[in-house]
């Protein structure tokens, strides 16, 4: 009988050791009542309101254990905004709950002298406690901390309704509540940060491409590359794109990732910064050119897109959408936010950033070959590529001559850091590539970029790239580890 043994996780290692460390701060506590001289159980401390100093009457490991396991998550960002939550949804429906039952208890307790635990005491305890829990939740949106309700609820209840860890007096369990899940989340975070990397290579900038490199089969981010980036991002790792798409299909891509460094779009038509939320480095067509490819285009009787950048803002002119190419095209993109569609011909004194074409494969390539033979061809870059959203067309996209993603690099900060580490996986990525300092490519790219770059991932999978600028960033040498793999690409060379 064969199986296969199951592989425990880092998450799993890393709750083990936060539990831990909880329950163990408590027997520290205990060992400390018995040094300054209390030697009573917890029980017996609950009921003696002379002691009520002792340590372990402000921490119950049961409840820093819950707020360990429930603050640790497989990135730090994830576990800081858990731990967030907790602390604020456990301060404010503990005190909460605190001063709810004082005020019940000095009501019908001290003032009308009902008897504690009796069933008319109860009833109203209980439907008071109901009542509040409406407050509660306003306070939550009046402090605009919604995502702590949860907790905030779960504490209140626990406070007022609970048996109080053995009749603690309200308000010393409200504290004791607080302090425990603090100590909790905070012991999580620990865990989670300090012993899971030293090494943070921070002077190493990052740069891939999209298709056919961190995209997967279906032109999109798998499950484990967010998490990665987004752990990445957690501890400041410099990392960025570049891209021949535009913003609209950039932001669906990274719905859920945090994009914290600027990103060469359009095939380095222009910089975008995801955090200001505005272009830099536009590299556009004079409008002086723009009569030579036009006149090409209109021969050919095919929708055109035209692409300005103004005021950080990208607008798309077209005429119509007449082929089935043209039409899925548009239909994506008309309600994005991204950028404005404007139904007319550009204004003759405006700069073009780029042109986009969408149109069936043999007229894409006429339109290319034609334009080769043009006199003012050599002031423009022409790419074409298959496109995805109808079979049997290919995008056409045309820039000029200087809207490369190699000219682009300088914008993103490059002579800051110490190494530039890209990967490539298209022919508008082999400038850039020989540019840095390091280049890798899948094993599924074409030649010409298996050539370009300095080592050739064996594999064809999009994740090894998030695990290798992982394993990059944290290598205490990376310089000797990159240097490895260039003299295992030349021997096997």
């Amino acid at each position: 009988m064969t199986g296969k043994i199951m592989k425990i996780g880092k998450r799993t290692i890393k709750t083990f050791i936060a539990v831990l460390i909880t329950l163990g701060i408590y027997l520290i506590l205990y060992a400390i009542n018995f040094v300054c001289g209390i030697f009573e159980t917890p029980a017996e401390l609950s009921a003696r309101e002379d002691l009520w100093y002792a340590p372990t009457n402000f921490y119950t490991p049961f409840f820093a254990g819950i707020a360990a396991v429930y603050a640790m998550h497989r990135d730090i960002a994830s576990s800081r905004q858990q731990a967030r939550i907790r602390s604020v949804g456990t301060v404010v429906g503990g005190y909460y709950g605190f001063i709810v039952v004082q005020i019940i208890e000095w009501i019908f307790l001290d003032a009308i002298g009902m008897k504690s635990g009796s069933l008319p005491y109860d009833a109203i305890l209980y439907s008071a406690v109901s009542a509040g829990i409406i407050l509660l939740i306003v306070i939550t949106v009046k402090l605009k901390v919604t995502s702590a309700t949860f907790v905030a609820c779960l504490t209140y209840l626990s406070v007022t309704v609970s048996i109080r860890n053995g009749g603690m007096p309200p308000f010393l369990f409200a504290t004791n509540r607080i302090l425990s899940t603090v100590i909790g989340v905070l012991v999580a975070l620990f865990v989670n940060t300090f012993p899971h990397y030293f090494i943070k290579n921070r002077n190493i900038l990052f740069i891939s491409s999209l298709d056919n490199a961190m995209l997967n089969a279906k032109h999109e981010l798998s499950p484990f590359m967010e998490y990665k980036l987004n752990a990445l991002t957690g501890e400041r790792c410099n990392f960025t794109f570049m891209t021949t798409r535009a913003l609209t299909s950039l932001r669906n891509i990274f719905r859920n990732v945090k994009l914290k460094k600027p990103i060469i779009v359009m095939t380095g038509c222009a910089v975008y910064d995801p955090v200001e939320e505005s272009y830099s480095s536009v590299v556009c067509i004079d409008h002086s050119l723009r009569e030579c490819p036009e006149a090409l285009f209109e021969s050919y009787g095919v929708n055109v897109f035209s692409y300005l950048i103004s005021e950080n803002t990208l607008h798309c002119y077209y005429d119509s959408v007449e082929s089935k190419g043209a039409a899925e095209y548009y239909s994506r993109r008309r309600k994005s936010s991204s950028y404005t569609f404007v139904r007319a011909k550009v204004p003759k004194d405006m700069d073009i950033a780029q042109y986009v074409i969408i149109e069936k494969d043999e007229i894409v390539q006429g339109i290319t070959a034609d334009f080769a033979k043009l006199d003012c061809a050599e002031l423009f870059n022409v790419i074409s590529y298959p496109f995805q959203g109808v079979e049997g067309y290919s995008f056409l996209k045309i820039n000029y001559k200087d809207a490369l993603k190699e000219n682009a690099l300088g914008a993103l900060g490059c002579g800051d850091h110490d190494c530039l580490i890209c990967f490539g996986s298209g022919r508008t990525d082999v400038g850039a590539m020989k540019k840095a300092d390091f280049s890798f490519c899948l094993s599924s790219a074409p030649d010409y970029v298996k050539q370009a770059a300095d080592y050739v991932i064996p594999s064809d999978e999009p994740d090894e790239i998030g695990k290798l600028i992982a394993k990059i960033f944290h290598t205490k040498n990376y310089k000797k580890f990159l240097s490895s793999l260039r003299e295992s690409a030349a021997a096997e060379q």
